[in-house]
């Protein structure tokens, strides 16, 4: 699996993260930037595979968000790091 497809995953579950915490901006439908992705990948993910994201906030303003994301398949991560969001109201 190209690893573009992982950061996009990785960074579309950095905007489910953000709505889950900013709902009252979430819901005003605002566009979303990448603004950094620092991502390291330690293993290859093949198609089939199962690709488990998960990201963790570590700062989130009105306007910008600092996530760590991790990708997982059968429980091992093969790719980890930080993204870096804007948020356009």
């Amino acid at each position: 699996m190209p690893g573009v497809i992982i950061i996009e995953g990785m960074a579309q579950s950095c905007i489910i993260l953000y709505a889950a915490i900013k709902p009252e901006i979430a819901a005003k439908h605002p566009i979303y930037y990448l603004g950094n992705a620092d991502i390291k990948f330690l293993k290859p993910v093949f198609p089939g595979s199962q690709l488990m994201l998960e990201a963790t906030h570590r700062k989130i303003m009105e306007k910008v968000g600092i996530a760590s994301v991790t990708a997982r398949v059968n429980n091992e991560i093969v790719a980890k790091g930080e993204i870096i969001f804007g948020i356009k109201l």
